[in-house]
């Protein structure tokens, strides 16, 4: 998969997310980080102290949601390319075999051991390049 232009530009889109995730994720952690430091100020009134420690205890709150909700939405993502991508390689597969008249393709990583003469690998790929190349 990460071979091929399908590949390559699902793990662009994929990792694009998780930056722009990152990047939401470490604005708030600087957002944590500034009350912290607000809250280990020594000359706070106790009323100022109470309101900053419940300001915190919902941003941490709010903070850890969002790590949970970036993670699960990356997660999602990664997901749904890997799926899509594999469909494509499904048809693709199907295609060489009905050309070539194989009556059995199988992933090689599920094979114990298997001739290098009779990987198909690269021509899949070539392939998946057209065909990807054609739907864009």
């Amino acid at each position: 998969i990460e071979q091929s232009i399908a590949g390559k530009r699902a793990d662009a889109q994929l990792a694009a997310e998780i930056r722009a995730k990152q990047a939401v994720v470490d604005d708030r952690a600087a957002e944590l980080q500034t009350l912290q430091e607000k809250l280990q100020a020594e000359d706070l009134a106790d009323d100022v102290r109470a309101a900053l420690e419940a300001d915190y205890a919902k941003l941490l709150s709010d903070y850890q949601q969002l790590v949970t909700q970036s993670e699960n939405e990356v997660q999602t993502l990664a997901d749904q390319l890997r799926n899509q991508l594999l469909q494509e390689i499904g048809q693709v597969v199907g295609v060489i075999a009905q050309r070539e008249g194989y009556t059995l393709i199988l992933e090689a990583a599920n094979v114990v051991y298997f001739g290098r003469h009779i990987d198909i690998t690269a021509e899949v790929i070539r392939e998946w390049d057209k065909y990807y190349a054609t739907t864009q």
